[in-house]
């Protein structure tokens, strides 16, 4: 998943690819993943590894969810971007830490399930700038 390819290439073999903040996403089973290359003018990313998603959500989405939940657990105080920062992935490190979670610093399925992610409300597209299908 971390190779550069054309936007042939990537629809030619991903069904659904998205732009979300700076760069574009692919699905690829319940994880988006980076889509080097698909616009090389678009392709910073702060985050390259894989986002876990839930309830058909796009990365940004679920980034700000996590952000949301980290916040009240009084894990995370920066603003909610819906962009996975160092702040965010910080964050993300002391919580999985103190839950005894395996510490990556990344939005996994244990992850989001041990923030009550998943089973309650939501952000939508509208809530968090910056994202599209």
């Amino acid at each position: 998943w971390h190779e550069w390819h054309d936007r042939n290439w990537w629809h030619d073999h991903c069904d659904k690819i998205v732009f979300v903040i700076t760069g574009y996403y692919f699905l690829e089973g319940s994880y988006w993943y980076p889509a080097y290359g698909y616009d090389p003018s678009q392709s910073y990313y702060d985050y390259d590894g894989p986002v876990y998603t839930y309830s058909n959500l796009l990365p940004d989405e679920v980034i700000a969810n996590v952000q949301t939940a980290l916040q009240e657990a009084g894990y995370y105080f920066g603003a909610i971007t819906g962009s996975l920062n160092f702040e965010t992935r910080g964050a993300l490190a002391n919580f999985q830490r103190d839950y005894g979670l395996q510490i990556t610093g990344a939005i996994d399925e244990a992850t989001v399930e041990s923030l009550g992610l998943g089973q309650s409300e939501v952000y939508q597209s509208a809530d968090v700038p910056n994202s599209s299908y």
